[in-house]
């Protein structure tokens, strides 16, 4: 579907749908135009959409914490406190 114009209703979709962290994939869909379109009125207008992966990261982030690695401290650790792989 091909849209050319753009109305004011479909502006404050665009801000509401980004402003709540949506894809422009997502937003693409939800107003019935091209992802390139899309980023071009956001632009425009001066109005911010994050990636997909930085919303997957923003998630992540949420549920599992900070993202750092603690070399002292990894996945590999026995309970005794010592790495795995290293003698005392």
């Amino acid at each position: 579907m091909k849209k050319n114009s753009w109305t004011d209703a479909d502006i404050a979709k665009l801000r509401e749908y980004a402003t709540n962290g949506r894809s422009a994939y997502r937003i693409a869909a939800a107003l019935g135009r091209s992802v390139a379109g899309i980023r071009t009125m956001a632009q425009r207008q001066h109005v911010v959409i994050k990636s997909g992966q930085a919303l997957r990261t923003k998630f992540n982030e949420e549920v599992r914490g900070p993202r750092s690695i603690d070399r002292e401290h990894t996945a590999h650790d026995d309970p005794s406190g010592r790495t795995a792989g290293l003698s005392s």
